[in-house]
């Protein structure tokens, strides 16, 4: 099964390039954040694949407009089932949140699919990025509850994990850290968190943030799963993000 996961970006102006890019591939699954009402439009338009979706973040541009983005998911496999759920979060909890007027994550989803015989339950979900590292791994935990323990769960989306000390220097009065959150590693953190729930990083710290040079980007299996081949794609399409591909072999 060939899954691609990318947070296209909000302010993507290279949609027709994106759009082409991501029919080239022929993924299977598609996973994506950060989506435009006009780029949903044209992924709408997408052959042989069925869509769902789901809230990600607000604009609030004033009392009177505000503007959604959306994740998706695009499936080449019969979708059984699909559901938006809530993610705990902290609105306006930073100072650039306030400013920008941004309400962020607002719902995660999950799609259950038969593939080969084998049951998947497949997640895509866009963490907040103004907050504090403590909320995230809160909003992490509350994606495992979401599991089937009787099926194969597979975590994709962008987790926004910015949490590491030159950088919580900068940042972390402006997004209003605890005094013990300045000294958070946040990738250590969630990795001792992937090792309790006996999960794989496929792309383990691969960089797909350019700008920072940083994973934020995560396809996320069970130790039951075989990758066959997995990419970085190192042009970003219009977005501040590299997209990422990987095949699983679900055993």
């Amino acid at each position: 099964m060939k899954i691609l996961s990318w947070n296209v970006w909000s302010e993507n102006v290279s949609i027709t390039k994106a759009i082409r890019f991501l029919k080239k591939q022929k993924a299977d699954i598609i996973c994506l954040q950060e989506v435009s009402k006009k780029f949903l439009q044209k992924l709408k338009k997408l052959p042989k694949y069925q869509l769902v979706c789901a809230i990600d973040f607000y604009y609030i541009k004033s009392k009177k407009r505000k503007t959604p983005y959306f994740l998706v998911m695009l499936s080449k496999i019969s979708i059984d089932t699909h559901k938006a759920f809530q993610i705990p979060t902290v609105q306006y909890d930073s100072i650039i949140a306030q400013i920008f007027g941004l309400e962020e994550c607002i719902e995660g989803q999950y799609i259950d699919v038969m593939y080969k015989d084998q049951k998947i339950r497949i997640f895509n979900v866009h963490f907040q990025s103004y907050v504090r590292p403590k909320i995230r791994l809160r909003q992490f935990e509350s994606v495992i509850q979401q599991f089937n323990n009787t099926t194969h769960n597979i975590v994709c989306g962008d987790f926004n994990t910015f949490g590491f000390w030159h950088f919580n220097v900068v940042v972390g009065w402006i997004y209003n850290y605890s005094w013990e959150e300045f000294f958070m590693d946040e990738k250590t953190l969630l990795d001792e968190r992937l090792k309790r729930y006996k999960l794989i990083n496929i792309f383990n710290w691969e960089v797909t943030y350019p700008w920072l040079g940083v994973q934020l980007d995560f396809i996320l299996t069970q130790k039951n799963a075989k990758v066959r081949g997995k990419q970085v794609f190192q042009e970003t399409f219009g977005s501040d993000h590299r997209p990422i591909l990987a095949n699983v072999h679900i055993t």
